[in-house]
């Protein structure tokens, strides 16, 4: 009788040892699933916002700091990733000289195709005619 219950207590260990470890590892594996999903999730992130950042550069330079150069090689970057009905609105936008309202208006439709979608208007973004002149440091 005492070699069954001995044989039993080590039976049930072992399966109680092999239920934690199976535990662990599960555990373990969904941790590592959700952490490399947070992580693609980020790197989404992070590429979205750059995407955003082409589309400010790109407005800024063709407003404020015209260099063809640089407006160009911005436009043909969008267009890797930006819709076409997207580009050829940018395109019109600004070959055209459309009001400055156009201009915010297609940078907000720019902004929500990249899922910025936070109920920004186009009134609510700063627009200088012109730069402003910085004043004279008075001494």
């Amino acid at each position: 009788m005492n070699t069954f219950l001995s044989a039993l207590s080590v039976a049930v260990n072992l399966v109680i040892i092999g239920l934690l470890v199976y535990f662990r590892e599960s555990i373990k594996a969904l941790i590592a699933i959700r952490q490399s999903k947070i992580l693609e999730e980020y790197k989404q992130e992070i590429a979205r916002r750059q995407r955003a950042e082409k589309v400010a550069e790109l407005f800024a330079r063709f407003h404020y700091k015209f260099d063809q150069y640089e407006v160009a090689k911005l436009m043909w970057e969008l267009s890797f990733y930006l819709p076409r009905e997207l580009v050829c609105e940018m395109s019109q936008t600004l070959v055209n000289g459309k009001t400055h309202e156009d201009t915010m208006k297609l940078f907000v439709r720019v902004r929500e195709h990249l899922s910025i979608k936070d109920g920004l208007t186009w009134d609510n973004i700063t627009y200088f005619a012109q730069l402003p002149q910085k004043q004279p440091v008075l001494e």
